[in-house]
């Protein structure tokens, strides 16, 4: 048997003769999986240096691979590389001229990866250690950075995926995030009907109203993602099972 692949899936992911890829069986359905990242580069120009250290996070999750900055004072060079450390972002600056500098990512992403690192995302918030902030806004960062490069493995949940991560992005700005993190490590992870009510009532108790939307959001991001990869059953309906 023959199986043609479209052009513009050949081209997107760089694939090539006898390349190896994945043939995942779905229902009635089969779904054809690479690790390539997307061929493209995508890079993005700037002239601000300020903006850039304020964004240059987003720019990475986002997937962006090259920033040309114009800029090449040293002041602001040396800012620049000080903003790279301290977000402990793949960035390095490997190319300066008179009138711009290059940074670029430097280290590829696996697909792979991605659900190991959301787990170490949710056992470190359970953790509720403020020193280890950084360590998840970089887990996060790559996360959505493989979300955006590589896709999610299903393709039907990419965008409640990447609704997740910025919501949990959102939500360790807050303190005292222990009994919130236990319960949504459970949600997500051990997802059912008795797991979601207990932290909506673990949340109508919760006084700061932003991170009680927060979290409401979260809960729905989990019960949507649930259902559609068709994890978990509704009690009533569990009958028709057995």
């Amino acid at each position: 048997m023959v199986i043609s692949l479209p052009c513009a899936f050949v081209k997107k992911y760089n694939l090539q003769k006898s390349e190896e890829l994945e043939v995942i069986e779905s229902g009635s359905e089969i779904r054809i999986k690479t690790t390539n990242e997307i061929s493209e580069l995508n890079y993005v120009e700037m002239n601000d240096i300020d903006l850039l250290t304020n964004r240059i996070d987003l720019l990475y999750s986002c997937g962006i691979d090259q920033i040309h900055v114009k800029i090449t004072d040293k002041e602001s060079i040396a800012k620049l590389q000080k903003t790279i450390t301290e977000k402990n972002l793949d960035y390095e600056i490997f190319f300066i001229s008179e009138k711009s500098c290059i940074l670029e990512a430097i280290k590829k992403i696996d697909s792979d990866q991605f659900d190991n690192l959301l787990r170490r995302v949710f056992l470190i918030m359970k953790q509720d250690n403020d020193l280890m902030k950084p360590t998840l806004e970089k887990l996060l960062n790559i996360c959505n950075r493989i979300v955006y490069k590589c896709g999610y493995k299903s393709h039907t949940c990419s965008i409640l995926v990447s609704n997740l991560i910025v919501a949990l992005k959102q939500m360790i700005e807050f303190e005292d995030l222990a009994g919130l993190s236990e319960r949504l490590y459970d949600l997500y992870y051990k997802y059912n009907e008795n797991n979601s009510m207990d932290i909506k009532n673990y949340l109508s108790e919760i006084k700061d109203v932003s991170l009680k939307n927060i979290g409401l959001i979260l809960v729905d991001t989990i019960d949507s993602l649930n259902l559609l990869t068709k994890k978990y059953v509704p009690t009533e309906l569990s009958h028709i099972n057995q």
